[in-house]
């Protein structure tokens, strides 16, 4: 779940699940980030189930003290032959600086991102939905987990963007393993 602002309040007893419409489930649940924008629901999910899904009115206020309305909805987990899986072993001679990962979908939004990487490094994304996806490699000079567009007074360089060359096709069903040498 993806919050527009970072969340000041919440409480996860306001989320409830149920495995057939019936079945009470205990997730696993936690913020992704450090700004608390990305909630992760994680349950061992089973293939072709029927869950629903109900989170209560106000369970999470935001910085600007806005609250969630009552949301519900029901969804059935796609079969495990649906999904691919993509691993990405970057590589580069600058072993020491911190780089950030970014897998972006065919819409051009963020699907994973990770930052403080030290190359050689092998980034797995599993359960992937069948698509084109594109890999942004920048490096993080400063270690602020953000790309930086430089200082021209201070002659500071932007930090380096690298993409992988190609679009990654990815298939249901699919193993995909690639390198990708940033030096090339």
């Amino acid at each position: 779940i993806s919050f527009p602002a970072p969340i000041m309040y919440f409480n996860f007893n306001n989320i409830r699940l149920l495995e057939d419409s019936i079945t009470p489930v205990k997730p696993a649940i936690w913020f992704k980030d450090s700004i608390f924008k990305t909630l992760n629901i994680n349950f061992d999910w089973q293939e072709n189930k029927l869950y629903y899904f109900s989170l209560s009115d106000s369970a999470f206020t935001d910085i600007y003290k806005r609250k969630n309305s009552k949301i519900e909805g029901s969804f059935t987990m796609m079969q495990n032959a649906e999904f691919g899986n993509l691993s990405i072993k970057i590589i580069t001679k600058d072993t020491l600086t911190p780089y950030i990962i970014h897998l972006i979908g065919s819409d051009n939004r963020i699907i994973e991102e990770s930052a403080g990487i030290k190359l050689p490094h092998t980034a797995e994304y599993t359960f992937l939905t069948p698509s084109a996806y594109k890999l942004k490699v920048i490096e993080d000079k400063n270690s602020n987990g953000k790309w930086d567009t430089g200082n021209y007074l201070k002659k500071i360089q932007p930090e380096k963007i690298y993409f992988y060359p190609l679009p990654i096709d990815l298939r249901a069903n699919w193993e995909l393993v690639l390198e990708f040498n940033l030096d090339k």
